[in-house]
């Protein structure tokens, strides 16, 4: 909550009104989201053992942790640069992946896959920042088609990790894993474009 009070008193000082409406529309996506969190909380806590309820709190928090993201990327003075920062900790995220699965440890995958999705979301929702302080109708689309393409991706990667896992010598899940690799590092490159 005080983190939407000061994005709150942080959009009213802005004299740009495209940022203060971002900032003000990634407040009230927060403040939307508490109460849902709440209840999901205390679902999961009443009902331990039930599946549902941990998976709605588990969705609760991710939807949150990407309002805040995004609250941040609103509040970002200059998203272009943020977004390079944010590109290059990314593809070390993707490298990172990359060698635990060579490695086959189970433990380091799974660390290292956690990371990348983290690093994935702040990166897109940063370049949905700056797709929105756009003034160019085209920059924008390539943008957010990028962004669709790499959430595609993404999509893929534990499923691709899990069929090679399970048999790393097929050359079918071998290339499966490098076409992988190869379209995801494409796709955050394309965000750049």
């Amino acid at each position: 909550q005080n983190q939407i009070k000061v994005a709150n008193n942080y959009a009213r000082k802005q004299r740009d009104p495209k940022k203060r409406n971002n900032i003000l529309k990634a407040s009230q996506d927060l403040s939307n989201l508490i109460n849902e969190l709440v209840d999901a909380m205390k679902l999961a806590a009443e009902n331990p053992n039930d599946e549902q309820a941990q998976q709605r709190l588990r969705d609760a928090i991710e939807r949150a942790k990407k309002a805040n993201m995004a609250i941040a990327a609103a509040t970002t003075d200059n998203p272009e640069e943020e977004m390079a920062r944010l590109h290059q900790k990314t593809l070390e995220s993707l490298d990172k992946l990359w060698e635990a699965i060579k490695s086959g440890d189970l433990q380091a995958i799974a660390a290292a896959l956690k990371e990348l999705n983290d690093d994935i979301n702040r990166e897109i929702i940063m370049a949905k920042a700056v797709a929105e302080n756009s003034d160019d109708p085209e920059r924008k689309k390539r943008i957010y088609d990028a962004i669709e393409n790499l959430q595609g991706f993404q999509s893929q990667i534990l499923p691709t990790i899990k069929a090679y896992n399970a048999n790393p010598n097929s050359p079918q899940n071998q290339a499966a894993l490098a076409n992988l690799y190869d379209n995801t590092k494409k796709a955050l490159e394309d965000l750049l474009a």
